[in-house]
């Protein structure tokens, strides 16, 4: 008897798992990008099939806000706007908020570990909280301009900073390690020190997103063009220079022994890693006759490379987005309206194509998706705001495997899922009343400050009751 009822729920539950599209995966966000950027989950990939499903404006009155990129974390998302802190549910509701050291850096940073959310400070310092009561847990010594992702990865904190002149020239800066142990518990605000850092002379770290390969090493770039891989067991360390007069914006992508790097000087690198971190060959491909400039890192899948970019160096040029097979070097690009700057979150959740979501640093500032089925390589339009939500985007898009989330300069955060039905439009919800939100570190009281669009039906609970009963009516029976 026991069996048949265990056999029953387990078949129920899958029935509702397979309804909701629920995911076996948890798609936690370490950092601006997870990993690889590559999740397998069936999101939307048309705009007839795309529904809004809400909007969260941060403006609260304000012409502008500073934002950072939305991270999602122990099923919750989190995002900093100026001096705060926001953890909202998946629906849009804010649950808390706290108030920040310093107001966030211009080139904010969120990464979440541990059970921990981290964020980048405009003063210098990265603060940590705890990711449940959004408690202040300590900050970091000053480091300087904060210009790339945190990084989260076993215990450790990594990123780097980039110095200026008096003429903004980059003139140098360091990447580093913080242990993210909160060693005193009595202090929410104690002093993190660096558990190691790397001092670059030609060049600091603007947008250099950090990988992990293989457990062991963690591989970066400079915008001089010095690649580096550091061993974090150890302290040993190797590098290598790309090329002379280099400009690098890009982060480091790792496909199957090689690292790739986009550059601003209309070429991308291959580089050989060897299983002992050091490097190996150093092939270069054409970007656009030389003329494309990447600062989006580059993202891999089974020997493909996807990527994005502008075609010139003009702020008002035609941007690109590409992909490149691994192998031949070979190159194919769709010119689209503006400079695509952010990273491409890509799904192999459908047989048919691989689906890559991007924006582009141009109004109305939506999302937009590629279609690579092998043979044909198309983009298209997946969700385009607004009205009051209409401004440029750099932002990456991020996923729990059924939602995408993005933000753009409206200071608003968006949700779109796939529509049960295709539709005409999306209709612009009206921006949200202004609430009254508290500072928690306590209880965590739900505030609903989103505009929620479509039927919010619970499917999940009726479907959990109907399992519920049919036990019952098992049980007694017996």
């Amino acid at each position: 008897m026991q069996k048949r009822i265990v056999s029953l729920f387990l078949a129920l539950f899958m029935a509702v798992t397979m309804t909701t599209g629920v995911s076996a995966k948890t798609n936690d966000w370490y950092e601006f990008r997870t990993n690889d950027n590559v999740i397998d989950a069936k999101l939307p990939t048309t705009e007839d099939s795309t529904k809004l499903d809400w909007v969260h404006s941060f403006l609260d009155g304000k012409f502008y806000v500073t934002y950072s990129n939305p991270i999602i974390g122990d099923e919750c998302i989190y995002i900093a706007v100026d001096s705060e802190l926001y953890k909202l549910d998946k629906d849009g509701n804010v649950l808390q908020k706290a108030t920040l050291n310093n107001t966030i850096a211009f080139n904010a940073y969120l990464a979440y570990g541990n059970g921990m959310v981290f964020v980048a400070l405009g003063n210098g310092m990265i603060q940590a909280f705890d990711g449940q009561s959004l408690t202040s847990l300590w900050l970091s010594q000053v480091e300087g301009n904060f210009t790339s992702p945190l990084t989260y990865y076993n215990g450790y904190l990594y990123t780097g900073t980039t110095e200026y002149d008096d003429s903004y020239n980059i003139v140098g800066g360091q990447y580093f390690a913080l242990s993210v142990s909160d060693d005193d518990p009595n202090s929410n605000l104690e002093t993190k020190y660096n558990s190691w850092s790397y001092q670059e002379q030609a060049g600091g770290y603007y947008w250099s997103d950090a990988t992990i390969i293989n457990n062991q090493y963690l591989v970066f770039v400079s915008t001089a063009g010095t690649l580096v891989a550091k061993d974090i067991t150890s302290d040993n360390l190797n590098t290598i220079t790309l090329d002379s007069n280099i400009s690098i914006r890009s982060g480091v992508c790792y496909g199957d022994g090689y690292l790739y790097i986009g550059s601003q000087n209309g070429k991308l690198y291959k580089v050989a890693f060897n299983n002992d971190g050091t490097f190996g060959q150093v092939e270069t491909a054409m970007i656009l006759n030389g003329n494309g400039q990447i600062t989006g890192t580059p993202i891999y899948v089974d020997g493909t490379l996807y990527f994005g970019g502008k075609n010139g160096s003009a702020f008002n040029a035609p941007g690109f987005i590409a992909k490149m097979d691994v192998n031949t070097l070979q190159l194919q690009s769709i010119e689209v309206v503006g400079n695509v700057q952010s990273s491409i979150l890509v799904t192999t959740g459908y047989d048919d194509a691989v689906y890559g979501y991007y924006t582009i640093n141009s109004e109305p500032g939506g999302l937009y998706v590629f279609k690579d089925t092998g043979t044909e390589f198309t983009t298209d339009t997946l969700y385009e705001p607004e009205d009051a939500y209409k401004n440029y985007n750099m932002g990456s898009a991020i996923s729990d495997g059924n939602k995408l989330y993005f933000t753009n300069d409206s200071g608003a955060l968006f949700a779109l899922e796939n529509s049960e039905q295709p539709t005409d439009n999306n209709p612009t919800p009206t921006p949200p009343a202004q609430t009254t939100d508290t500072d928690t570190s306590s209880t965590p009281d739900q505030v609903v400050n989103s505009v929620k669009t479509g039927d919010d039906q619970s499917l999940v609970s009726m479907l959990t009751l109907i399992i519920s009963g049919a036990v019952l009516v098992v049980l007694k029976k017996d």
